[in-house]
């Protein structure tokens, strides 16, 4: 847990955080996605899914391709303004492949222009490693 701190105060940096938490409130019923893309090729990597009514949010990624993880291996979704990670994936041992993951946001909605990372996390003894697998920006509509 202690890499994944480390990693997540990193990638913080390269999100150009600054002490914005609680500034925008979320609209009661939005949907929004974020384009995600690979930031030095701009290829597309895949999109997050956002489901939000009133303050919880529920997220899905869906990736272009199935990633292999090894065992130790984390996909993470960082979003602008918070240190944690909003959800995450673990390679399980009976589910290496990852095409697609969800779950209920940890950090509640994301305000929409807020920037979004997935980073690949090594784990293991390379905890502190990651990689940054796709990139955007959190586009909302809001729903009648």
């Amino acid at each position: 847990m202690k890499s994944i701190n480390a990693t997540v105060a990193g990638i913080s940096l390269y999100l150009g955080m600054v002490a914005q938490v609680g500034a925008t409130t979320p609209t009661p019923n939005v949907t929004s996605s974020v384009v995600l893309l690979e930031p030095g090729t701009n290829t597309y990597e895949g999109v997050l899914l956002e489901q939000c009514v009133g303050d919880t949010a529920t997220l899905r990624v869906v990736l272009q391709a199935p990633r292999l993880l090894q065992p130790q291996n984390a996909l993470l979704v960082l979003a602008q303004a918070t240190p944690n990670p909003a959800i995450r994936a673990d390679a399980g041992n009976d589910m290496p492949a990852i095409a697609a993951f969800e779950g209920v946001s940890s950090i509640g909605c994301i305000a929409p222009g807020s920037k979004v990372v997935l980073v690949l996390n090594m784990g293991g003894l390379l905890g502190s490693l990651s990689v940054v697998v796709g990139s955007g920006e959190m586009r909302a509509e809001e729903l009648q």
